[in-house]
């Protein structure tokens, strides 16, 4: 369904440097950013073919991955690990916080309007409200 893998920071004291796309991706055909603003839910849609990876570059974000077996519910952090999300996964993100939050998507084929489905936000059982400890 879904890697989430963690981003290696390697830090001195003149900053620090991650590897965000490494060569053990394979093959990267496109490569996009794209924003949420707080209180607004991206949601639901999956590919067919098309494997995207997040990596948060700014805010907070929540994540929603749903399949006939499994839903899971995953907050993203800037630049602490790329979510690889499969084929056929209804996948979704709201912003956390008062941040807008950016995301870069690398994905493994060139898009495709015809690899996308879409569903309404209500279609699946998902609480979108961050969770309170």
């Amino acid at each position: 369904m879904y890697n989430n893998s963690k981003i290696r920071k390697h830090i001195d004291d003149r900053g620090w440097l991650s590897e965000l796309v490494p060569a053990s991706y394979g093959n990267i055909s496109h490569v996009y950013v794209t924003t949420c603003l707080p209180g607004v839910v991206k949601a639901w849609h999956r590919h067919e073919k098309q494997t995207d990876r997040f990596i948060l570059l700014a805010g907070r974000l929540l994540v929603g991955l749903h399949n006939e077996v499994l839903t899971e519910r995953i907050v993203l952090m800037p630049f602490e690990s790329v979510l690889e999300i499969h084929p056929k996964v209804w996948h979704g993100f709201s912003a956390l916080g008062t941040e807008e939050a950016v995301v870069l998507n690398c994905t493994d084929v060139p898009y495709d309007p015809t690899d996308e489905l879409r569903m309404p936000v209500d279609s699946f059982e998902f609480d979108w409200k961050p969770v309170s400890r």
